[in-house]
């Protein structure tokens, strides 16, 4: 089973703007014609589908673009994980309205809705290095799995 953080996003940027932002983070670059970091491949995409409908059903914002950051399961999976998150903190910075990050498309990272910035009250994903990564104001929260 793969390793997936989808960011699904309520925003009109196009795909191609999210990749640019994307290519501004540390350690992300363009490997034959993917945005690529050590350990993780990014695919972005117009939001549709069953994921778009969970979306809209569960968190109740119709997302318009899913970024997805796949994980090389063999390599460094908390390196890795790092990547994601200093990414995705660079994309809600730059990037207004809601938005959640899913792993595998169940378990609830964070969520942003229109007023604040939660993480998914998990200390185990949350660990103080992970939050360093965070450099915006945020609360804490129990968000159920999907």
């Amino acid at each position: 089973m793969a390793l997936e953080y989808t960011l699904s996003l309520e925003t009109d940027l196009e795909p191609s703007k999210a990749i640019a932002l994307l290519m501004a983070v540390e350690a992300y670059h363009s490997e034959a014609g993917q945005v690529v970091a050590p350990g993780v491949t990014v695919v972005t995409q117009i939001a549709k589908g069953l994921s778009a409908e969970v979306i809209l059903d569960e968190f109740s914002f119709a997302p318009i673009l899913q970024i997805t950051f796949r994980l090389d399961k063999f390599g460094d999976l908390e390196g890795s994980r790092k990547l994601v998150i200093r990414a995705v903190n660079t994309l809600l910075r730059k990037l207004p309205g809601r938005a959640v990050l899913l792993f595998n498309g169940e378990v609830v990272i964070l969520q942003r809705t229109l007023e604040d910035l939660l993480l998914n009250d998990d200390r185990s994903f949350w660990r103080e290095d992970m939050l360093s990564l965070i450099d915006q104001p945020y609360e804490w929260a129990q968000i159920a799995s999907i």
